[in-house]
């Protein structure tokens, strides 16, 4: 198996494996009497310890190689699962999410890391082709929580964590069998655990600052997501588990079409494309929360998805461009996910405060409002002179009848 297939179906796997538990994670912790401030606090362990982790990974990453993080990570995130299928103290879960998370990330960045390698090997439609990389991979995040919220509704709520576990420990053994080529280990000093550095580093370049800013205000929106739609499904619109994979399932159909995103990318510029994606984020978010049918949901829904899809290849466009310059891909992306997570951790605090003083939807329009006002912030550092959206008719046919 060619090094493009092979790191594109682990990706695939893992992230199949990793959602299966996310229609359920919120509603598991509630079913244990914990309101929704406390659920919020116990799973931003995963933020918290992410954002100390993501720029360290990345250093690592690019000095000693791709294969032995990759597995390391699996085999985190198999104990992990473990744990979650038998513990149940908010304390163990607290500390076993942040333990996930380094197993989460020496997978996930590690494996988008080499697919960066290898698509920019080549000199055209490198947008394109990691696209087509990361859609294939997608299609774990879309099948999982499908899958997830069916074992859920059939086998029991704690089902989806040991079937998680197990696929994990197929794919380790697996990956453990297969062959790569030997990658030069370089030294690294005692600076290369500290992610301070990498984080200035990472905000030094202007772009990246915007960028910063729109990664936070989006990743404060997925908190709100992740531990609050599936509640809102199930207990304002009084529909079953079920219900709530298949919410996941459409929000997460656009992954798929991420080539699609990269070809936009590389025809109209990976700046305006971010802007595009964010958006279409908030205008699904503000749809979710003036919804009142679980139709309507699913709309805005897919709508939200097909920005987030847009918004993750155009900004991953961003940091390849500039990390293949200076050879620190990883080490950016790892800045740049750190970022991120403090989004994400600000994210699970915040919104439990809101939910508890007003009511879900209303937590949905003011993340949609959020994202807009860091897309106008985030403008000033991404863009230095008047620049303009395409119009998405323009965009549309470019992608079907490219110049020639």
């Amino acid at each position: 198996m060619e090094p493009y297939q092979r790191i594109t179906l682990v990706y695939a796997v893992f992230s199949f494996a990793s959602v299966l538990t996310d229609p359920v994670f919120s509603l598991y912790l509630n079913q244990q009497g914990y309101s929704a401030v406390w659920v919020g606090i116990i799973l931003s362990s995963f933020s918290l310890v992410s954002i100390v982790v993501t720029p360290i990974i990345g250093n690592i990453s690019d000095s000693w190689g791709r294969k032995p993080l990759v597995v390391a990570g699996i085999f985190i995130t198999v104990f992990s699962y473990a744990v979650y299928s038998v513990f149940h103290s908010p304390l163990i879960i607290f500390a076993t999410r942040g333990l996930e998370a380094i197993g989460y990330y020496l997978v996930v960045l590690v494996a988008v890391s080499k697919l960066e390698d290898i698509a920019m090997q080549q000199k055209k439609n490198v947008m394109q082709r990691l696209g087509m990389g990361l859609s294939i991979g997608k299609i774990g995040y879309v099948l999982g929580p499908l899958v997830g919220g069916v074992l859920a509704a059939h086998y029991g709520i704690i089902s989806p964590f040991v079937a998680t576990a197990i696929v994990m420990l197929g794919l380790g053994a697996w990956y453990v069998c297969t062959k790569t080529h030997p990658y030069p280990k370089l030294p690294l000093d005692a600076q290369a655990f500290n992610p301070i550095p990498k984080i200035n580093e990472f905000l030094r370049i202007r772009p990246f600052k915007g960028l910063a800013i729109m990664a936070f205000v989006f990743n404060f929106s997925l908190a709100a997501m992740f531990v609050f739609l599936p509640l809102y499904i199930v207990k304002d619109l009084h529909l079953g588990i079920e219900a709530v994979g298949i919410a996941f399932f459409v929000q997460q159909i656009p992954m798929l079409l991420q080539f699609i995103g990269g070809k936009a990318t590389d025809q109209f510029g990976n700046k305006k494309m971010m802007f595009l994606g964010l958006v279409l984020v908030s205008l699904g978010l503000v749809g979710v929360g003036l919804s009142k049918t679980f139709e309507g949901v699913l709309v805005a829904l897919f709508i939200n998805g097909a920005g987030q899809s847009l918004f993750g290849i155009s900004a991953l466009s961003l940091l390849s461009s500039m990390g293949q310059k200076l050879k620190r891909e990883a080490t950016f992306l790892g800045g740049q996910v750190s970022i991120s997570r403090i989004g994400s951790f600000v994210g699970y605090l915040v919104t439990g405060i809101i939910v508890a003083g007003s009511d879900i939807s209303t937590l949905f329009v003011l993340c949609g409002v959020f994202i807009l006002l860091g897309v106008i912030v985030a403008e000033e550092f991404l863009i230095s002179h008047p620049q303009y959206l395409p119009h998405p008719l323009r965009v549309i046919y470019t992608l079907f009848h490219p110049p020639r």
